[in-house]
């Protein structure tokens, strides 16, 4: 890729990013710009989402009970998906482990994915 092209999809980034309040970082921290002249810009969308392959980016932690309530009760008031992921993640067997801060990183994680995604694909839309 060439260096307008990064630089114009550094812009793209950092405007998206605005409207994604709830990634732990800057997305273009992430990125090394010296691998994207090497990428193919066919390429591009499979590289962003590897960019939070191992959750760097959308993996939270909810701390304080008064925060993970908050959230819960804004995101999850029934606590069925929360709980459905709690399960899913292998919970189920110990659930002396949950409680709302756990649950609450649990869902505002998956949230966060799937905020990305959404990302990644306005940023492959736009560029």
């Amino acid at each position: 890729m060439e260096n307008k092209r990064i630089t114009e999809l550094k812009k793209i980034i950092e405007e998206l990013e605005e409207t994604y309040d709830e990634f732990n970082d800057y997305v273009w921290n992430f990125i090394d710009e010296e691998t994207l002249k090497e990428l193919d810009i066919e390429d591009l969308e499979e590289f962003l989402v590897d960019l939070d392959e191992d959750g760097a980016i959308t993996r939270t932690e909810v701390i304080y009970y008064t925060n993970a309530m908050k959230y819960l009760s804004e995101k999850d008031p029934s606590l069925q998906e929360s709980l459905g992921l709690a399960d899913e993640l292998g919970y189920g067997r110990q659930l002396f482990l949950l409680n709302s801060e756990v649950l609450a990183s649990l869902l505002q994680t998956q949230n966060n994915r799937i905020d990305y995604d959404k990302f990644v694909k306005e940023v492959i839309e736009r560029f």
